[in-house]
Protein backbone atom coordinates (compact mmCIF):
# COMPACT_ATOMS: atom_id res chain seq x y z
CA UNK A 1 0.00 0.00 0.00
CA UNK A 2 0.79 3.73 -0.75
CA UNK A 3 0.68 4.77 2.94
CA UNK A 4 2.61 1.48 4.41
CA UNK A 5 -0.41 -0.17 5.54
CA UNK A 6 -1.52 -3.72 4.66
CA UNK A 7 -4.96 -4.06 3.27
CA UNK A 8 -7.90 -5.34 5.83
CA UNK A 9 -8.46 -8.37 6.19
CA UNK A 10 -11.93 -10.11 7.07
CA UNK A 11 -12.47 -11.55 10.13
CA UNK A 12 -12.37 -15.16 10.86
CA UNK A 13 -16.14 -14.64 12.02
CA UNK A 14 -17.24 -13.00 8.37
CA UNK A 15 -16.05 -16.19 7.02
CA UNK A 16 -17.65 -18.48 9.64
CA UNK A 17 -20.95 -16.22 8.32
CA UNK A 18 -20.04 -16.57 4.55
CA UNK A 19 -19.71 -20.04 4.83
CA UNK A 20 -22.97 -20.76 6.92
CA UNK A 21 -24.98 -18.57 4.45
CA UNK A 22 -23.76 -20.99 1.85
CA UNK A 23 -24.22 -24.27 3.27
CA UNK A 24 -27.52 -23.29 4.04
CA UNK A 25 -28.24 -21.87 0.78
CA UNK A 26 -27.36 -25.55 -0.31
CA UNK A 27 -29.55 -27.11 2.19
CA UNK A 28 -32.36 -25.39 0.76
CA UNK A 29 -32.01 -26.33 -2.89
CA UNK A 30 -31.72 -30.11 -1.98
CA UNK A 31 -34.94 -29.70 0.17
CA UNK A 32 -35.97 -28.32 -2.78
CA UNK A 33 -35.28 -30.47 -5.33
CA UNK A 34 -36.21 -33.17 -2.96
CA UNK A 35 -39.52 -32.26 -2.49
CA UNK A 36 -39.66 -31.61 -6.18
CA UNK A 37 -38.73 -35.68 -6.53
CA UNK A 38 -40.75 -36.51 -4.12
CA UNK A 39 -44.22 -35.14 -5.55
CA UNK A 40 -43.59 -35.44 -9.01
CA UNK A 41 -42.81 -39.13 -7.78
CA UNK A 42 -46.32 -39.56 -6.48
CA UNK A 43 -48.67 -38.07 -8.81
CA UNK A 44 -46.67 -39.97 -11.92
CA UNK A 45 -47.60 -43.06 -9.77
CA UNK A 46 -51.29 -41.80 -9.49
CA UNK A 47 -52.17 -40.05 -13.02
CA UNK A 48 -48.64 -41.04 -15.10
CA UNK A 49 -46.14 -38.70 -16.22
CA UNK A 50 -48.42 -37.64 -19.73
CA UNK A 51 -51.36 -36.78 -17.36
CA UNK A 52 -49.52 -34.63 -14.47
CA UNK A 53 -48.66 -30.90 -15.24
CA UNK A 54 -45.75 -29.17 -13.78
CA UNK A 55 -48.07 -26.46 -11.81
CA UNK A 56 -48.99 -29.56 -9.99
CA UNK A 57 -45.77 -30.85 -9.23
CA UNK A 58 -44.93 -27.49 -8.10
CA UNK A 59 -48.04 -27.10 -5.98
CA UNK A 60 -47.49 -30.86 -4.50
CA UNK A 61 -43.92 -29.90 -3.47
CA UNK A 62 -44.76 -26.82 -2.16
CA UNK A 63 -41.77 -24.94 -3.37
CA UNK A 64 -43.62 -21.69 -4.76
CA UNK A 65 -43.59 -21.12 -8.61
CA UNK A 66 -42.39 -23.39 -11.61
CA UNK A 67 -39.35 -21.09 -11.67
CA UNK A 68 -37.52 -23.21 -8.73
CA UNK A 69 -38.45 -26.60 -10.54
CA UNK A 70 -36.80 -25.22 -14.00
CA UNK A 71 -33.89 -23.86 -11.41
CA UNK A 72 -33.05 -27.64 -10.98
CA UNK A 73 -34.93 -29.35 -13.95
CA UNK A 74 -34.69 -28.19 -17.29
CA UNK A 75 -37.98 -29.73 -18.21
CA UNK A 76 -40.23 -32.16 -17.17
CA UNK A 77 -38.72 -35.00 -18.91
CA UNK A 78 -35.54 -34.00 -16.60
CA UNK A 79 -37.35 -34.80 -13.54
CA UNK A 80 -38.91 -37.61 -14.28
CA UNK A 81 -35.28 -39.62 -14.62
CA UNK A 82 -34.38 -38.25 -11.95
CA UNK A 83 -38.02 -40.13 -10.55
CA UNK A 84 -36.23 -43.09 -12.49
CA UNK A 85 -33.16 -43.07 -10.82
CA UNK A 86 -34.81 -42.72 -7.24
CA UNK A 87 -36.91 -45.68 -7.97
CA UNK A 88 -33.99 -47.84 -9.76
CA UNK A 89 -31.86 -46.64 -6.12
CA UNK A 90 -34.33 -47.93 -4.42
CA UNK A 91 -34.74 -50.92 -6.29
CA UNK A 92 -30.79 -51.78 -5.68
CA UNK A 93 -30.81 -50.95 -2.20
CA UNK A 94 -33.04 -53.47 -1.36
CA UNK A 95 -31.55 -55.70 -3.37
CA UNK A 96 -28.42 -55.65 -1.66
CA UNK A 97 -29.65 -55.96 1.77
CA UNK A 98 -29.41 -60.28 1.01
CA UNK A 99 -27.06 -61.89 3.48
CA UNK A 100 -23.81 -61.68 2.19
CA UNK A 101 -23.01 -65.06 3.89
CA UNK A 102 -25.43 -66.74 0.92
CA UNK A 103 -23.73 -68.22 -2.28
CA UNK A 104 -23.50 -65.86 -4.68
CA UNK A 105 -25.89 -68.07 -7.09
CA UNK A 106 -28.52 -68.22 -4.69
CA UNK A 107 -28.44 -64.11 -4.10
CA UNK A 108 -28.55 -63.50 -7.84
CA UNK A 109 -31.73 -65.95 -7.90
CA UNK A 110 -33.01 -63.77 -4.87
CA UNK A 111 -32.73 -60.08 -6.49
CA UNK A 112 -34.03 -61.31 -9.70
CA UNK A 113 -37.22 -62.73 -8.09
CA UNK A 114 -37.34 -59.58 -6.07
CA UNK A 115 -37.31 -56.90 -8.67
CA UNK A 116 -39.61 -59.36 -10.44
CA UNK A 117 -42.16 -58.86 -7.27
CA UNK A 118 -41.09 -55.42 -7.10
CA UNK A 119 -42.85 -55.42 -10.74
CA UNK A 120 -46.35 -55.71 -9.54
CA UNK A 121 -46.28 -52.16 -6.96
CA UNK A 122 -47.90 -49.57 -8.93
CA UNK A 123 -44.68 -47.77 -8.71
CA UNK A 124 -42.29 -50.26 -10.23
CA UNK A 125 -45.03 -50.76 -12.78
CA UNK A 126 -46.06 -47.14 -13.81
CA UNK A 127 -42.92 -45.16 -13.68
CA UNK A 128 -39.96 -47.51 -14.27
CA UNK A 129 -42.13 -50.20 -16.73
CA UNK A 130 -44.91 -48.27 -18.54
CA UNK A 131 -43.97 -44.76 -18.67
CA UNK A 132 -39.49 -45.56 -18.43
CA UNK A 133 -39.82 -46.39 -22.15
CA UNK A 134 -42.09 -43.99 -23.62
CA UNK A 135 -41.03 -41.03 -21.76
CA UNK A 136 -37.26 -41.83 -22.28
CA UNK A 137 -37.42 -43.84 -25.61
CA UNK A 138 -35.84 -47.22 -25.75
CA UNK A 139 -32.11 -47.11 -26.06
CA UNK A 140 -32.03 -44.35 -22.80
CA UNK A 141 -34.44 -46.62 -20.63
CA UNK A 142 -32.24 -49.80 -21.63
CA UNK A 143 -29.10 -47.77 -20.64
CA UNK A 144 -30.40 -46.66 -17.68
CA UNK A 145 -31.33 -49.79 -16.56
CA UNK A 146 -28.20 -51.65 -17.40
CA UNK A 147 -26.25 -48.64 -15.14
CA UNK A 148 -28.00 -49.99 -12.32
CA UNK A 149 -28.45 -53.42 -13.02
CA UNK A 150 -25.65 -54.74 -15.02
CA UNK A 151 -22.74 -54.40 -12.48
CA UNK A 152 -24.67 -56.15 -9.89
CA UNK A 153 -25.90 -58.77 -12.08
CA UNK A 154 -22.36 -59.09 -13.30
CA UNK A 155 -20.65 -59.18 -9.90
CA UNK A 156 -22.52 -61.92 -8.65
CA UNK A 157 -22.00 -63.62 -11.94
CA UNK A 158 -17.91 -63.50 -11.19
CA UNK A 159 -18.50 -64.48 -7.49
CA UNK A 160 -20.48 -67.60 -8.62
CA UNK A 161 -17.81 -68.61 -10.37
CA UNK A 162 -15.10 -67.95 -7.75
CA UNK A 163 -17.13 -70.25 -5.52
CA UNK A 164 -17.38 -73.06 -8.43
CA UNK A 165 -21.08 -72.66 -8.23
CA UNK A 166 -20.68 -71.86 -12.07
CA UNK A 167 -18.75 -72.75 -15.18
CA UNK A 168 -16.19 -70.31 -16.15
CA UNK A 169 -18.46 -68.88 -18.70
CA UNK A 170 -18.41 -65.70 -21.18
CA UNK A 171 -19.79 -63.50 -18.47
CA UNK A 172 -19.32 -60.28 -21.24
CA UNK A 173 -22.33 -61.90 -22.97
CA UNK A 174 -24.15 -63.85 -20.06
CA UNK A 175 -24.74 -60.65 -17.73
CA UNK A 176 -26.45 -58.80 -20.20
CA UNK A 177 -28.35 -62.04 -21.56
CA UNK A 178 -29.51 -62.06 -18.01
CA UNK A 179 -30.49 -58.52 -17.20
CA UNK A 180 -32.49 -58.40 -20.57
CA UNK A 181 -34.36 -61.75 -19.67
CA UNK A 182 -35.37 -60.09 -16.03
CA UNK A 183 -36.74 -56.54 -17.96
CA UNK A 184 -38.61 -58.81 -20.85
CA UNK A 185 -40.28 -60.91 -17.83
CA UNK A 186 -40.71 -57.53 -15.68
CA UNK A 187 -42.51 -56.00 -18.92
CA UNK A 188 -44.24 -59.45 -19.12
CA UNK A 189 -45.57 -58.48 -15.90
CA UNK A 190 -46.78 -55.46 -15.82
CA UNK A 191 -48.73 -55.41 -19.08
CA UNK A 192 -50.68 -58.92 -18.31
CA UNK A 193 -54.01 -59.10 -17.65
CA UNK A 194 -53.39 -61.14 -14.60
CA UNK A 195 -50.09 -59.70 -12.81
CA UNK A 196 -49.93 -62.24 -10.27
CA UNK A 197 -50.55 -65.67 -12.89
CA UNK A 198 -47.92 -63.38 -14.82
CA UNK A 199 -45.37 -63.26 -12.40
CA UNK A 200 -45.68 -66.56 -11.27
CA UNK A 201 -44.89 -67.71 -14.44
CA UNK A 202 -41.67 -65.26 -14.95
CA UNK A 203 -40.60 -66.42 -11.75
CA UNK A 204 -40.61 -69.73 -12.73
CA UNK A 205 -38.60 -69.03 -16.21
CA UNK A 206 -35.75 -67.33 -14.52
CA UNK A 207 -35.33 -69.64 -11.76
CA UNK A 208 -35.51 -72.05 -15.06
CA UNK A 209 -32.44 -69.72 -16.75
CA UNK A 210 -30.59 -69.43 -13.41
CA UNK A 211 -30.73 -73.72 -12.41
CA UNK A 212 -29.30 -74.07 -16.18
CA UNK A 213 -26.79 -71.81 -15.48
CA UNK A 214 -25.58 -73.87 -12.53
CA UNK A 215 -26.92 -77.46 -13.88
CA UNK A 216 -24.12 -76.87 -16.89
CA UNK A 217 -21.41 -76.87 -13.95
CA UNK A 218 -22.57 -79.94 -12.48
CA UNK A 219 -23.74 -77.78 -9.59
CA UNK A 220 -27.70 -78.00 -10.37
CA UNK A 221 -30.43 -80.58 -9.14
CA UNK A 222 -30.74 -83.05 -12.64
CA UNK A 223 -33.86 -82.55 -13.79
CA UNK A 224 -36.69 -86.10 -12.98
CA UNK A 225 -35.65 -88.72 -15.55
CA UNK A 226 -32.26 -86.91 -16.50
CA UNK A 227 -29.18 -89.12 -16.69
CA UNK A 228 -27.53 -89.58 -13.18
CA UNK A 229 -30.87 -87.99 -11.02
CA UNK A 230 -31.83 -91.84 -9.96
CA UNK A 231 -35.20 -92.64 -11.43
CA UNK A 232 -35.28 -95.14 -13.92
CA UNK A 233 -34.55 -94.34 -18.08
CA UNK A 234 -36.30 -95.50 -21.00
CA UNK A 235 -34.82 -98.21 -22.79
CA UNK A 236 -34.27 -98.57 -26.56
CA UNK A 237 -33.27 -101.41 -28.45
CA UNK A 238 -29.58 -101.23 -30.08
CA UNK A 239 -28.89 -98.05 -28.55
CA UNK A 240 -26.26 -97.36 -25.80
CA UNK A 241 -27.03 -93.90 -24.91
CA UNK A 242 -27.91 -92.02 -21.77
CA UNK A 243 -30.93 -93.49 -20.08
CA UNK A 244 -31.24 -96.30 -23.08
CA UNK A 245 -30.05 -99.97 -22.44
CA UNK A 246 -27.61 -101.25 -25.74
CA UNK A 247 -27.86 -104.78 -25.82
CA UNK A 248 -27.39 -107.01 -23.00
CA UNK A 249 -25.76 -103.77 -21.11
CA UNK A 250 -27.22 -101.14 -18.52
CA UNK A 251 -27.83 -97.62 -19.80
CA UNK A 252 -26.36 -94.98 -17.73
CA UNK A 253 -28.40 -93.52 -14.76
CA UNK A 254 -31.34 -96.09 -15.19
CA UNK A 255 -29.85 -99.05 -13.68
CA UNK A 256 -32.04 -101.79 -15.53
CA UNK A 257 -30.37 -103.79 -18.44
CA UNK A 258 -32.07 -102.53 -21.83
CA UNK A 259 -33.54 -104.47 -24.38
CA UNK A 260 -31.34 -106.66 -26.04
CA UNK A 261 -30.87 -105.27 -29.73
CA UNK A 262 -30.13 -107.43 -33.22
CA UNK A 263 -26.71 -108.49 -33.57
CA UNK A 264 -24.48 -107.22 -36.22
CA UNK A 265 -24.66 -108.72 -39.80
CA UNK A 266 -22.76 -111.65 -39.97
CA UNK A 267 -19.13 -111.53 -41.72
CA UNK A 268 -19.21 -112.88 -45.43
CA UNK A 269 -17.70 -116.46 -45.94
CA UNK A 270 -14.03 -116.16 -47.67
CA UNK A 271 -14.19 -116.50 -51.29
CA UNK A 272 -17.28 -114.71 -51.31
Amino acid sequence: MANGQEPARPSRGRVRSGHSRSAAVAQRAEATRAALIAAARRLFVEKGYFETGTEEIVAAAGVGTRGALYHHFADKRALFRAVLEAVEEDLVAKAGASEAREPALDRLRAGLRGFLDASTTPEVQRILLVDGPAVLGWREWRATEEGYGLGAIRQLLEQAVAEGSLPALPLDALAPVLLAAVDEAALFIANARDPDGARAQAVAAVDSLVSGLAASSGAGSPAPGSPGDGTPGAGSPGTGGPGTGGPGTAGPGNGTPGAAGPGPPPAPEPGR
